[in-house]
């Protein structure tokens, strides 16, 4: 990934006022791609199953390695500053000092670059001002999304049990557009079997006894519609149907894909107007940009997930209904 394209999608983040979050997934990946690091250096190995259990209290329910290493993170700086809380709580939760420190290290290297080239106003990635949003996880995944597309699998339901645990078996995993994978093990996703989307985020594929995915993280449609690639339509069976570069499908209104297209030329307008003239994101409702950056977040933060995907279930005219209300309510921007 290069330099140019990195600054662009930071731009990106920060409008969305998910700075100091966002930047450290993307420290972590770095220090992926530099092999630095490894998904296992930041949970020290040794009593395996109580760090998953560990790895699983971090993620809080969010079906993301990218949700649980952000909620390590934030829980390391509210602790780092006494050094007894600091020992504890990295030994609980079989963390890595240094490789917490190494992620924090670039985090800084990436705000100092910023600021000097003007994308951000602070040199403190923790400026509220561009962190309104940190708490918002669809939108991380979603600023993720950008980051990390076309890294995308699809989670295909296995039905019935396994006759040696007596619990749901875990669905298949199938790469877009490569086939069959497994999740790691060390993925707070690996042993999941209810997955509230149909689809996943990952960071990279590497092949060893089988092909598995690293870092990965449960995403809805929307973000694949924002963040991925080319759209197009057609009808299936009857139903208005969208693709993603045609490899992803769901099922959703025709006007919902118009929406979307034009709330991406829009802030692909606004992105081009930042990085010729660096400046803060206007968030106030009387701003053209502001009521942009207002209708894509509330979009992504409320249908930014799951139950898209279980729209399906919904009887057609009761579906096709509510999915006109949702779009009305995100054509504000236009005003």
């Amino acid at each position: 990934m290069c330099l140019t394209i990195n600054l662009t999608l930071l731009r990106l983040w920060y409008c969305f006022k998910l700075f100091n979050l966002v930047i450290v997934s993307v420290a972590w990946s770095f220090q992926i791609w530099k092999k630095l690091l490894s998904f296992l250096t930041i949970f020290i190995q040794g009593k395996e199953e109580v760090a998953d259990r560990k790895r699983l209290e971090l993620s809080a329910g969010s079906c993301s390695d990218h949700i649980m290493l952000v909620n390590a993170f934030r829980r390391w700086e509210e602790v780092r500053v006494n050094y007894a809380m600091e020992d504890e709580f990295c030994w609980e939760y079989f963390m890595s000092k240094s490789t917490l420190k190494m992620i924090d290290n670039m985090k800084g290297q990436f705000c100092e670059l910023l600021h000097d080239i003007g994308f951000i106003q602070s040199r403190s990635c923790k400026d509220e001002a561009a962190n309104r949003n940190s708490d918002n996880h669809a939108l991380i995944k979603a600023a993720l999304c950008a980051g990390l597309y076309p890294n995308i699998a699809k989670v295909l339901p296995s039905p019935g049990f396994n006759k040696h645990t007596g619990r749901p078996k875990k669905p298949k995993i199938v790469a877009v557009p490569h086939g069959r994978v497994e999740l790691h093990l060390k993925s707070v996703n690996a042993q999941e079997t209810n997955f509230p989307s149909k689809w996943l985020l990952y960071h990279t594929k590497i092949k060893s006894s089988s092909v598995f995915l690293h870092d990965t993280s449960a995403i809805g449609p929307y973000p694949l519609l924002f963040f991925g690639g080319e759209i197009s339509l057609l009808s299936d069976e009857g139903h208005e149907t969208i693709c993603i570069d045609k490899d992803i499908r769901f099922h959703a209104p025709f006007q919902t894909a118009n929406l979307v297209k034009d709330l991406r030329k829009e802030l692909d307008k606004l992105l081009e107007s930042k990085i010729e003239k660096p400046g803060a994101t206007e968030w106030s409702s009387s701003s053209t940009e502001g009521r942009i950056m207002k209708a894509i977040t509330d979009l992504l933060s409320t249908r930014g997930g799951e139950e898209d995907d279980r729209d399906e279930e919904t009887p057609p005219a009761e579906r096709k209904k509510d999915q006109h209300y949702r779009h009305d309510r995100y054509q504000n921007w236009r005003n």
